[in-house]
């Protein structure tokens, strides 16, 4: 896929290129990042594990405000390094099931309905959202979509790093679940310097 890039940030309705990006939260389900890396955290492999894992989600859950107000990329690097340690084979296995026991039953079924007909019709879409490659991936193939941005895992010898590869997708504004439910999130183009990629894993970009 070639390399699809925007100055644009915002989350009107618009396309470019032929290409529609759809923004998954906030349009499909509301869900917070906190929850679906706490998914990942507390079901790590070992006993032992879970229960450090979780006393590291419990302070990033107290840290989190304040590390939001000084910035939102910041927050969301420091929430995903409780990751660290786990693997990609587990990631991918975990990912596979939180979106088809969490999020699949809380999709709104207008905008649901509405991007199933936009890609009926023929458009090209890449959806896009904050949580990590292992949940869209497996949405995307669900939608059957052009491609998918997300946040992405450093790893080293199939381990996570805790670190977010370059560049980071952060949450939605302080005041979007305002909005939430009232308009379908589809907008010119991706974050600033960030590639689409296709669904499957051979796919994904550097």
């Amino acid at each position: 896929m070639p390399d699809l890039s925007s100055k644009s940030d915002s989350s009107v309705v618009n396309r470019v290129s032929g290409v529609t990006y759809w923004r998954v939260e906030g349009s499909l389900f509301e869900i917070s990042a906190l929850r679906s890396v706490g998914f990942f955290n507390w079901n790590s492999q070992s006993f032992l594990e879970r229960w450090v894992r979780r006393g590291g989600m419990l302070g990033l859950a107290l840290l989190r405000p304040p590390y939001y107000l000084i910035s939102r990329t910041f927050a969301t690097r420091a929430l995903h390094s409780v990751l660290r340690g786990i693997t990609r084979d587990r990631l991918d296995l975990l990912g596979e099931e939180y979106f088809q026991y969490e999020l699949k039953p809380r999709m709104r079924r207008e905008a649901t309905e509405k991007l199933v007909e936009v890609i009926r019709s023929g458009e090209r879409v890449v959806l896009v959202g904050q949580m990590l490659e292992h949940i869209l991936r497996p949405m995307a193939e669900f939608f059957a979509t052009e491609g998918f941005l997300a946040n992405r895992l450093e790893f080293r010898d199939g381990v996570a790093t805790g670190r977010l590869q370059k560049p980071v997708i952060r949450p939605r504004g302080p005041f979007a679940w305002l909005a939430s439910g009232s308009q379908i999130a589809r907008f010119r183009g991706p974050p600033s310097g960030i590639r689409a990629v296709g669904r499957k894993p051979q796919g994904m970009g550097g």
